[in-house]
């Protein structure tokens, strides 16, 4: 970015860097450099969207997330991203509203159908989010936070037996190395 002060690709590049290694306000300073009419400027909106909802600031995101969705309404990044804002400002008919907008663009994408099953779970809707989280969770390349939005979906809906054997699932993955070195030391 030195080299090429002018380049937002690499700004946003930059920014997305920023956002994985937690330095949040590093990225919104990083994305707000980029011009208003570059062509980078959907990705920028982006990253900012993302940066609030970090930071837990749901309206500032939504202003991001609906200028996103103004800028590329088929993008389904924008429309995921205003869903999540929606729910944590605990309006989740709104947030279902933009999860399925996400899913008719792109019916297999994983956030879209996630975020839609637990939206549904915080508004009672726990066989719905049960259905939709399901075939999720249960995919071989599933990752263990899929697994366990679906074991919330079950506490949510009081199964904990359901719950509590699914979050297992991915604990004793975790505890299967421990339980290699007690033997060992044995």
């Amino acid at each position: 970015l030195e080299s090429e002060p002018n380049n937002n690709t690499v700004r946003i590049e930059l920014g997305e860097s920023e956002l994985k290694m937690g330095t949040v306000d590093d990225a919104i300073a990083t994305f707000d450099k980029v011009p208003a009419k570059s062509p980078s400027q959907l990705d920028a909106t982006l990253g900012l969207e993302r940066a609030h909802l970090m930071l837990r600031e749901p309206t500032k995101a939504l202003r991001f997330a609906d200028k996103a969705v103004a800028l590329a309404p088929k993008n389904v990044r924008a429309q995921v991203g205003r869903g999540v804002a929606l729910d944590m400002m605990g309006r989740h008919r709104d947030a279902q509203t933009c999860y399925h907008a996400a899913i008719a663009i792109a019916p297999h994408d994983i956030a879209a159908r996630s975020d839609l099953a637990l939206s549904l779970a915080l508004t009672g809707q726990y066989d719905k989010a049960i259905a939709i989280m399901t075939p999720i969770a249960r995919d071989p390349s599933a990752t263990p936070r899929l697994r366990q939005n679906l074991a919330l979906i079950y506490g949510l809906k009081g199964d904990n037996a359901a719950a509590r054997s699914l979050s297992r699932v991915d604990l004793n993955q975790l505890a299967g190395p421990a339980e290699c070195f007690e033997r060992v030391a044995l």
